[in-house]
């Protein structure tokens, strides 16, 4: 082979042997045996090696040429060189080319290419391989041709110089950069895993010891501490072998254990009695140990197996239970399909007495189960039988009433005939309960999850230190951006630009003050948007990393409320405007009870609508039938009613027909409140020109009816455009109508003075009484429970409040209108006397602290309507002042019908009154006077801390029944 060899380079040859040597057995596949010191076995063995010799030769010479050794050499996955004896590189294949470049291998050496802070460590290994003379390993770093540096194993080769005699080496440069950066993830992922296995032994929820061979315990974890009823500090004092129970067997299975052990064997499940230290109390654990790799200790791991043997133990109370009915059992013949079962079984199919052996097996089975299910049940019932496996089902059956339960079988095979399943044995219980708790728990999960996922809420990682941070697209959309701000953009400082001027400042000092004192940060503040719009947002935030004792991370949520801050000055304003009304409409019925001047009661309901609404001004308009125009009556300007036979308006058309191009005249049309947005824009008349001279704009006008006609029209004038809310309207029209009331009173005045219009005037101020001032007592208390629930911070319940408020204020309005018409309570018209009367209570005394109760004895008899109306008015007198004055909690109202009448008992536990002193108010001479008119018997009952009694008698031999 050397001769065949001799006349190729020598560079190429010398790495040809290099790289021969890794390869060699597959060249030489005899492995080298120990030669006898025989000479003639000796010679056998050297002549055998010469044929091996002269067969390579032979086949090296026929493909041999330095063109197919570089070749070979090039088909190596690694850098392979030569070097002369002054280092000086004389071969290289095609993968130092790749590498290197062909630029840099012409003419280098190796220091060119080493990494700057490893030449000094090549420089050292390299003098110490070349001074030993045998082969070398170096790991370093080496220069690609594009300037990266990757780690490298050079292995380097000494070969002696045919023509010089002096050492030159060749060898290979093996790529191990990812090997190393691997073995660098690797470290830290042991320390790390060595950590975690720490934790997870002192953790880990079966009980673990280390117990040296003289069984002293090294070390347990927290499970084995509580097992065994040691505390921490005297884990080395304790002997594990003394905690053995004292009983033959078990020092017997702990002893054969040890001797286990002391061989080196594992020990798996054996069964040990183990008696606490603290209280010696008795526990059973499966006792699994090993020796350690050192052989000095053992790792123990202690099974609590406690509740299996106390369950075993406890095997007759089992039983017991199957007897009782908890779990029907059944004993299932599969070669004449019938069984035997208890009666629970038989009733967890719906079956309340026992269902005979013959008529009942696989097929009577699959008939009960759900269609749904069948197929399921009988697929694995059937391979079970086949494979003679432990078969567990749930599925549903049908009982044969229809109704459908849910069902939970066990079965094993225990009888085998001929290598098939011959009987089964088995238990069946009734899950439906569960099934239907596992169902509302899925609707629940899946509840919970769409509310998360709806809830619309942003987060944040603020980088403190940096200044800028990561967020998601809910975050920025809060801000008013439709796509992602690129994270180094949004810092504190970006974030505090965004916040409104008025609340800037709170919002960095908070902001940064929680920073300082590492606290947890929550702000509610107002944004501006880039489109320049305000929004309304809430954030919280915490502190989850520090350096020094110095914030660096905080972690947060953002979420939009501006919805909800709407929602919030939208109840405040329409509570302020439900409290305005219910004063403006308190005042105007004042004014009807005890102003004595018809005319002054016109003008304060002017003022009050007036005022009440914003307007500049108002006036009063009323239809002839017979010429079909409206004229002009009056305005209120300046604070006083000015009539149209006044000076100002002295030769003016005070009158406008009733056709289409005038916009006046449309409440007459239609019947319903009209708004003229621009009077400027209307046609002109002679009081247009007035008004545009005074700087009116707006004007609204409001219907005004009486006994169902409508009769004028009330126009408020403004003097900027207005844009109005319903409840604003419905209050303009509550005073029109009042108003109206008040110009029909003062017409009955001036026409009579007789008892009859008296008489007319003292109803409708008592209806007025009974409907709208004790209606508006209901309103206030709601609206004061409305701002006590706002305080609260509970807006949903003070909402509820006004709306209850709204409700009790539109009732009021109608009985009202209905009072002005002289028409029967609208309670009263949908309803018998006691059901109104309940459903006053009810809504009167909704959501306050009042507590009511209502009993009716006897059989309803019929009342005239005037008296169901008096009764009605009367009982909501007597809710009103117990609501009003008597600061009562609880409140109770008793009717009872007999054969000749009808007798009412209110009662509350209020602070009572003195029934001897002279009450100036209108409500209880107003009761009087509704008694008296049906010749009934009032009798009043009251004490000053004591509550009030109030009793009413009515007998129908007063009146003629309906």
């Amino acid at each position: 082979m050397a001769q065949a060899l001799r006349w190729w380079p020598l560079p190429v040859r010398e790495v040809f042997y290099t790289l021969l040597r890794p390869i060699a057995p597959s060249i030489f596949p005899r492995k080298w045996q120990h030669v006898s010191s025989s000479n003639d076995a000796l010679q056998l063995e050297l002549t055998r090696l010469k044929r091996e010799l002269d067969t390579c030769r032979a086949q090296l010479a026929a493909t041999g040429s330095p063109g197919f050794l570089a070749s070979l050499a090039d088909t190596l996955p690694v850098h392979a060189w030569y070097a002369n004896a002054d280092d000086r590189i004389e071969f290289h294949n095609t993968k130092c080319v790749e590498y290197f470049g062909a630029s840099m291998i012409s003419d280098w050496s190796w220091r060119d290419a080493i990494h700057p802070q490893d030449i000094a460590l090549h420089t050292t290994a390299w003098l110490q391989i070349k001074t030993s003379r045998v082969a070398g390993e170096i790991e370093l770093r080496l220069r690609r041709f594009d300037g990266e540096y990757r780690w490298f194993l050079v292995h380097a080769t000494p070969v002696p110089d045919a023509h010089t005699g002096r050492l030159a080496w060749c060898g290979s440069n093996t790529d191990i950069d990812d090997l190393k950066r691997s073995q660098s993830i690797l470290a830290a992922e042991n320390d790390e895993l060595r950590e975690e296995f720490r934790d997870l032994f002192e953790r880990a929820p079966i009980p673990y010891v280390h117990e040296a061979l003289d069984s002293r315990l090294i070390r347990a974890n927290q499970a084995a501490l509580k097992l065994l009823g040691i505390q921490r500090e005297e884990i080395e004092q304790t002997m594990g072998r003394s905690l053995a129970a004292n009983t033959p067997e078990n020092q017997q299975r702990l002893s054969d254990a040890f001797a286990s052990i002391g061989r080196g064997d594992d020990t798996s499940g054996v069964i040990l009695e183990i008696n606490r230290k603290d209280n010696g109390a008795s526990v059973w654990v499966e006792w699994w140990s090993n020796p350690a790799p050192s052989g000095k200790y053992t790792r123990t791991m202690l099974v609590d197996i406690t509740e299996r043997v106390l369950m075993e133990r406890a095997k007759t109370a089992l039983q017991f239970t199957l007897e009782s009915g908890q779990v029907g059992d059944w004993d299932l013949d599969l070669i004449h399909d019938t069984s035997r079962r208890s009666l629970r079984h038989d009733q967890c199919f719906g079956y309340q007495q026992p269902v005979a052996e013959a008529k009942w097996g696989v097929s009577t089975f699959l008939r009960h189960v759900h269609a749904a299910d069948r197929a399921k049940v009988e697929q694995s019932f059937r391979r079970a039988i086949e494979l003679q496996l432990d078969w567990d089902c749930e599925f549903r059956v049908v009982w044969p009433d229809r109704s459908v339960h849910w069902i939970a079988a066990r079965a094993r095979v225990f009888q085998i005939i001929d290598g098939k399943a011959a009987r089964v044995l088995g238990i069946v219980m009734d899950i439906t309960d569960r099934k239907q708790a596992e169902e509302r728990l899925r609707e629940i999960q899946i509840a919970l999850q769409f509310t998360l996922e709806s809830a619309q809420i942003g987060d944040w990682d603020l980088d403190l230190i940096n200044d800028t941070s990561r967020r998601s697209l809910r975050h920025d959309q809060c801000f008013g951006y439709t796509t992602p701000i690129p994270d180094p953009d949004w810092g504190v400082e970006r974030f505090i630009q965004h916040i409104h001027r008025d609340d800037r400042l709170r919002v960095e000092h908070t902001l940064r003050s929680a920073a300082a004192a590492l606290n947890s940060w929550s702000s509610e503040f107002r944004v501006i948007w880039p489109d320049q719009s305000v929004h309304w947002l809430i954030a919280r935030g915490s502190i989850y990393r520090t350096h020094d004792g110095i914030a660096t991370r905080m972690l947060g949520i953002v979420m939009d409320i501006t919805e909800s801050k709407r929602a919030e000055v939208s109840l405040a304003a329409s509570e302020q405007l439900a409290r305005g009304q219910v004063e403006a409409l308190t005042s105007t019925l004042d004014a009807l009870a005890t102003e004595a001047a018809p005319d002054r009661i016109v003008e304060h309901t002017m003022r009050t609508i007036t005022e009440q609404l914003g307007a500049h001004s108002s006036s009063v308009w009323q239809r002839d039938e017979v010429t079909d125009l409206i004229s002009f009556e009056f305005a209120f300007e300046n604070g006083r009613v000015i009539k149209k036979t006044e000076a100002a308006f002295s030769g003016m058309s005070l009158w406008l027909p009733m056709g289409d191009s005038w916009q006046w005249p449309e409440v007459f049309r239609s019947g319903k409140p009209h708004v003229i947005d621009d009077i400027r824009n209307t046609p002109n008349f002679d009081l247009s020109d007035r008004l545009i001279a005074m700087g009116i704009i707006t004007v609204l006008l409001i219907p005004m009816s009486i006994a169902g006609r409508l009769e004028g029209t009330i126009g408020l004038r403004f003097s900027e455009r207005r844009v109005f809310r319903v409840e604003e309207i419905e209050l303009a029209q509550a005073l029109a109508n009042q108003t109206m009331l008040a110009m029909h009173l003062t017409r009955l005045s001036a026409q009579s003075r007789d008892s009859a219009v008296i008489a007319e005037r003292n109803r409708m101020a008592r209806d007025i009484h009974d409907t709208l001032a004790q209606g508006f007592t209901g309103v206030i208390v709601q609206l004061e429970a409305a701002a006590d629930a706002s305080l609260k911070g509970l807006p949903g319940a003070a909402e509820r409040h006004v709306e209850q408020a709204s409700k009790l204020a539109r009732e009021s309005l109608s009985e009202a209108r209905r009072s002005v018409q002289a028409l029967r309570p609208q309670a009263l018209d949908e309803n018998n006397l006691c059901e109104a009367l309940d459903e006053l209570f009810k809504n009167m005394t909704v959501g306050t602290s009042l507590q009511t109760e209502f009993i009716v004895r006897g059989d309803m008899l019929p009342l005239p309507s005037l008296w169901e109306e008096n009764l009605l008015r009367i009982a909501q007198e007597i809710l009103t002042n117990v609501l009003k004055h008597a600061q009562a909690t609880h409140f109770s109202v008793q009717i009872a019908f007999v054969s000749n009448g009808v007798s009412l008992e209110f009662r509350d536990n209020g602070r009572g009154f003195d029934t001897t002193a002279k009450s100036d108010g209108f409500g209880l001479l107003g009761m009087r006077e509704r008694i008296e008119s049906m010749r009934g018997d009032l009798q009043i009952q009251s004490s000053r801390d004591l509550g009030t009694i109030l009793s009413i008698t009515l007998s129908l031999d007063n009146a003629t029944r309906p």
